[in-house]
């Protein structure tokens, strides 16, 4: 499967429609990151709830946090060339765009975020394009796929509800999705040598 996917994943201030992003993570091949990100100050919108579950208080925000324009930019740079994935593509792209707005690029040159699921069952299907041997379920052999990066998911190490963890979990779901297909196409070829 490609290597060009950054899966990215915001904790917020709430889940209300005037929430913001309070620390962004990140995961590729090659590493993963994340930053807290000061509020700006017309961003006010707070929940114990929320916090309770990140773990994270408005006032290490100020301390720790980096300026929300600078993280808008490193995400920017970060994304160049790369497709950006999450588990929650609508929460994530809102967050995502208040972070952005702060930029001075336009929005139509602002990366777009794909679910998960679609970038792993499409990429299976892609590799699993070619003849089957007689007898095997496509379908149900992409299933398999996908529930061994599910399995790998719920595996991994790390507070749940933190940017950084979050978006490596994503990363080793589907890195075990591509492991799963490796195997099934090396276990198709070994099938086709044996009919030949």
């Amino acid at each position: 499967m490609r290597d060009r996917q950054l899966f990215i994943d915001f904790e917020a201030s709430s889940l209300a429609p005037q929430s913001y992003p309070i620390e962004l993570g990140w995961a590729h091949a090659g590493g993963s990151g994340a930053v807290l990100i000061r509020p700006e100050p017309d961003w006010t919108d707070w929940s114990a709830s929320a916090a309770e579950l990140h773990g994270l208080s408005r006032e290490r925000l100020r301390a720790e946090g980096k300026p929300a324009r600078e993280v808008a930019d490193l995400l920017l740079r970060l994304a160049a060339g790369r497709q950006l994935v999450s588990d929650a593509p609508e929460r994530e792209t809102e967050w995502m765009q208040r972070l952005l707005a702060l930029t001075d690029h336009p929005p139509h040159r602002w990366p777009n975020i794909i679910d998960l699921v679609d970038v792993c069952w499409d990429e299976t299907a892609r590799l699993l394009s070619a003849a089957p041997p007689p007898g095997v379920s496509v379908g149900q052999e992409r299933l398999h796929c996908l529930w061994a990066g599910r399995r790998a998911r719920r595996q991994r190490t790390g507070p749940r509800h933190r940017a950084e963890p979050d978006a490596q979990g994503m990363l080793l779901g589907y890195q075990a999705t591509a492991q799963a297909v490796t195997e099934i196409l090396e276990r198709w070829a070994g099938s086709e040598s044996h009919v030949q």
